[in-house]
């Protein structure tokens, strides 16, 4: 086992390199980074260089033929920058970051609050609990869920379902059979496109809906009709375009 700790500064990074296991990093003390790494690759290294911290294998590309390990971290409490790449590890962060990049091609992968998150996988599920800038997410088969969202969100997937929970961002989602929810929209616009899945879009009652929608068999669903109607005290642009999915939108109480 390794166990090493280090002291940073107000800028800590992290560059995680695992080709399988698990990846999972807490909060902890400001100004420390701790490392646990069980694994039985001799070749695996965990080193410092300034406020960057390496945690990998080899750093060869032959680094993928690497063994199994299980990496926990131990992060100061305000986050900071992280890459993680990985082939079939699950990764965990339940530390606030500044910015996290993740590289994967299977495994879970769970995020907390970032402020920034950029996402790539092809099989891997990804959950993030809140971004407060800028999300972009990209996978071929897994699910994409958000629980909270604000400025820009970017999600493109294949046939994996998407969820956002409560988006008060400019929303742009395209994916070729999953179904798309966004519990409750705030935003200023959200743009969806699909092949056959279907959108479903939650708006708080006093809600505009300036609607461009494009579907060769698909219907737009509108909320029951309220009389009288509600004073408008938000408007939305809403932009669909799928070839059979049907465009769901649904009226919520706050």
């Amino acid at each position: 086992m390794i166990s090493e700790t280090f002291t940073v500064g107000d800028r800590p990074e992290l560059d995680i390199r695992v080709h399988a296991g698990r990846v999972e990093i807490v909060p902890g003390t400001a100004g420390t980074i701790s490392v646990t790494v069980e694994t039985n690759d001799p070749n695996f290294r965990v080193t410092q260089r300034g406020d960057l911290i390496e945690i990998a294998s080899d750093r060869e590309a032959r680094w993928l033929l690497a063994r199994p390990a299980e990496v926990t971290v131990t992060m100061p409490p305000e986050g900071g920058r992280t890459q993680i790449r990985t082939a079939t590890a699950s990764v965990v962060v339940q530390c606030p970051m500044d910015r996290l990049d993740i590289d994967a091609a299977s495994g879970e992968v769970r995020a907390g609050k970032v402020r920034r998150v950029e996402a790539k996988t092809a099989s891997s599920n990804i959950r993030v609990e809140e971004v407060t800038e800028t999300a972009r997410l990209r996978t071929a088969a897994g699910d994409v869920r958000i629980e909270r969202a604000q400025g820009t969100v970017d999600i493109s997937t294949a046939s994996g379902d998407i969820r956002i929970d409560d988006a008060d961002a400019v929303v742009d989602v395209s994916t070729a059979s999953g179904r798309v929810q966004v519990g409750r929209f705030v935003g200023s616009s959200i743009n969806l496109k699909s092949m056959s899945g279907s959108f479903e879009v939650g708006m708080e009652t006093g809600t505009k809906v300036d609607l461009d929608c494009t579907s060769l068999s698909g219907k737009v669903i509108w909320p029951p009709k309220v009389d009288p109607p509600p004073q408008v005290r938000r408007q939305v642009a809403i932009k669909a375009k799928s070839m059979s999915g049907d465009l769901i939108l649904k009226r919520i109480t706050t």
